[in-house]
């Protein structure tokens, strides 16, 4: 309303009550108080009663509001921020992660990927009904599905089968939006990190051709990685091994099993045959580690614990360093 001698004329009653993100009333002494960014959302309900609003300019001039009229607007707590990327295998070991990074149910924000790795944004609050994503860059790079209990279309699937391919062009970016009651808001948008290790192979191959590394004459699974035929000198190098294989510690987190948290795989996936693909065939992997008495290393896949196995084990994949 403008002008020095404008008047204005309220009657009627309005009644505003605020909700949690568990639809109960807030109480008045919690109203002042300063919320987590990821708290909410809030619901505030405006009940208008018998209300008339009359100005001495304008047109028209007047309005009368019916009688017990709801209205219902969303509010989030902190602003506008995707919470948390909650990976689609949440399982944790004997209760193993890191609580400053890992938040159970939810998950954090992770630096490995393959095809077929997948995960889901989520917003503020518990109701993740209320969000919807959408791909605002690399069309063709990632798909978006709707899981269970999360905003729609907001589980994100790399469908690049390479890092090359992933980061071409700069990695995808997702929007996600929420409804306040009214309509349809910008939220936040989230650009997909470059992976510090991107998983290639997966194919189930012996490491050597005899029980022992020592007496094997050749190397089908360093050969599968590297696309070459390893020497025996090149294959009883480590320095070598690393440059097509991943390490223990690249996979998993110790030799009793992954922690969720960074850095491997399973610290960030959990069990990664779920994921399937390169993953698929077989829980256990090799590693780029030699073990004791001519053997070498592999994690077993199902809690990622580090165990010796002969070279010429058939039942073992290889994972190839596709970084």
């Amino acid at each position: 309303m403008s002008g020095d001698n404008a008047e204005v004329t309220i009657s009627g009653t309005i009644k505003a009550t605020w909700y949690d993100e568990n639809n109960q009333q807030v109480p008045n002494h919690r109203l002042g108080e300063e919320l987590w960014h990821c708290s909410g959302p809030f619901k505030l309900e405006v009940i208008v009663k018998n209300v008339y609003v009359a100005t001495k300019y304008g047109n028209p001039r007047s309005r009368y509001y019916d009688d017990g009229q709801v209205i219902n607007y969303i509010f989030l707590s902190g602003g506008s921020n995707i919470c948390f990327l909650k990976p689609k295998d949440m399982t944790i070991r004997d209760n193993s992660y890191n609580a400053n990074i890992f938040y159970p149910n939810k998950g954090f924000i992770r630096s490995t990927g393959f095809q077929y790795a997948s995960f889901s944004l989520m917003g503020p609050g518990p109701n993740q009904g209320i969000y919807r994503c959408y791909i605002s860059h690399g069309w063709g790079k990632i798909s978006l599905s709707t899981d269970g209990g999360i905003g729609q279309n907001c589980t994100i699937t790399y469908q690049s089968a390479t890092k090359a391919d992933f980061i071409n062009s700069g990695t995808p970016v997702i929007t996600m939006e929420y409804h306040d009651g009214q309509a349809w808001q910008w939220l936040d948008s989230f650009t997909i990190p470059v992976p510090s290790k991107w998983a290639l192979g997966g194919k189930r191959v012996p490491f050597g051709s005899s029980r022992s590394l020592t007496t094997s004459l050749s190397f089908p699974g360093l050969d599968y990685c590297s696309g070459g035929k390893a020497a025996m000198s090149q294959a009883f190098d480590r320095n070598y091994r690393i440059q097509y294989m991943y390490g223990p510690y690249e996979i998993t987190s110790s030799f009793d099993g992954f922690v969720r948290g960074m850095g491997s795989f399973m610290a960030e996936w959990g069990m990664l045959q779920n994921y399937g693909g390169v993953w698929s065939r077989d829980p256990e992997i090799w590693t780029a580690d030699e073990a004791p008495n001519n053997k070498m290393y592999r994690i077993y896949g199902t809690i990622g614990l580090i165990q010796p196995r002969q070279p010429n084990d058939s039942s073992t994949i290889m994972i190839c360093r596709g970084d």
